[in-house]
């Protein structure tokens, strides 16, 4: 569970970084040089939103920081309160197994065909850009799943 804490923020925060870079590097060219740089928006769109938007979500469950409305909650019982947060959990298990299934099928039709987007000036090999999404998402069902046995243990994971 250390892992899921500490790398994937980390991949996110250095393909933010980059993302930065390059948008400023682009936007010095396009503005100073009259030369702005080719499939700008097409790498940004493929390599650094995909990773900085689903790679930290299993991070933020296994820290229990993903947003909730605890309105109701907090009125509740510690038993409800329980039922309620393995209820989530259960739900989110399901969705992100099902979710890692169908992106790593999609994942693995774009790797065979060698999907490549064309942008304004270049050619953008996208394939690679595929594989975020099944990763992060089976990463989120892992800790969903640390989490959903830990519940039926009687432990609690926060």
């Amino acid at each position: 569970m250390r892992f899921v804490q500490i790398i994937p923020p980390i991949v996110a925060s250095v393909a933010m970084v980059l993302m930065m870079i390059h948008v400023t590097i682009e936007s010095f060219s396009r503005y100073f040089l009259n030369s702005p740089l080719p499939a700008t928006t097409e790498i940004v769109s493929l390599y650094y939103m995909v990773p900085l938007s689903v790679l930290p979500l299993a991070s933020l469950l296994a820290k229990d920081e993903l947003i909730k409305v605890e309105i109701v909650s907090d009125l509740s019982s510690l038993r409800w309160r329980r039922n309620l947060i393995f209820f989530g959990d259960m739900t989110i298990l399901v969705v992100s197994v099902l979710a890692t299934y169908w992106m790593g099928q999609e994942a693995l039709k774009k790797t065979r065909i060698g999907e490549v987007w064309e942008g304004s000036s270049a050619f953008v090999t996208a394939w690679p850009s595929r594989w975020f999404m099944p990763l992060g998402f089976g990463l989120l069902a892992l800790v969903a799943a640390a989490r959903v046995l830990a519940s039926i243990r009687g432990r609690n994971v926060r």
